[in-house]
């Protein structure tokens, strides 16, 4: 193997290597007007990390657009009947909000991975469920969201001071990360070794053979 050859493997093991201790995952880097392109017209055809991003702000704006929605026509009923110009405008707004959110959301390519249950007729199903969920809450009493703080709170008091700490998933991550650790520091000393990465392979493979130990459960 050439000199230059040699080298640029020798950069590549050791770009893979500061990727493995630093766990910082290769990712694409798009542009603002990529991004806002992609709104309408996805990048790819099948479902990847911006289209995840973009579906994510997407449905969190939805929720807000519609609970926002939901309180007006719970609240300003009367005003809206009487044909309340900044009502009846409100609510036109938010309705064409609404619906361009919605349209960003059912142009995302959808995931082609097998699950146990997948929701039908997305988005349009989830965004109903939504709608009629939040309109629900919004007709609740102030007694009622006062009782549902309560036992909120009681729950999660509950769940961070007991739960999380007497987790099974908790011990099983304890295993992966000290697992992923030694992999970690194998690396480190090997590249110690007068950048000697002979022994890496060996290190991939102990690591394989210590997570075949951790058994993951639901």
């Amino acid at each position: 193997m050439s000199e230059f050859g040699s080298d640029q493997l020798h950069e590549e093991k050791a770009v893979l290597n500061y990727l493995a201790r630093s766990e910082v995952k290769a990712s694409m880097i798009y542009t603002k007007s990529q991004v806002l392109r992609s709104l309408l017209i996805p990048l790819s055809s099948e479902a990847n990390q911006l289209s995840s991003i973009v579906v994510s702000y997407a449905v969190s704006l939805l929720a807000l657009e519609i609970l926002l929605l939901s309180l007006v026509l719970n609240y300003a009923e009367a005003m809206l009947e009487g044909g309340s110009p900044a009502i009846v405008l409100f609510v036109v707004v938010f309705l064409v909000c609404i619906i361009f959110t919605v349209v960003i959301i059912w142009r995302q390519p959808q995931s082609h991975h097998k699950v146990s249950f997948m929701v039908p007729f997305v988005p349009f199903l989830p965004v109903l469920s939504i709608f009629v969920n939040l309109y629900l809450m919004a007709q609740l009493s102030t007694g009622t969201w006062i009782r549902f703080s309560f036992w909120m709170i009681a729950g999660f008091a509950i769940y961070f001071l007991y739960g999380m700490w007497n987790s099974t998933e908790r011990v099983v991550y304890g295993e992966y990360e000290l697992a992923q650790t030694d992999y970690t520091n194998g690396v480190t000393s090997v590249e110690n070794e007068n950048g000697d990465y002979s022994l890496i392979d060996d290190r991939v493979e102990g690591l394989s053979e210590d997570m075949e130990k951790v058994e993951f459960t639901d």
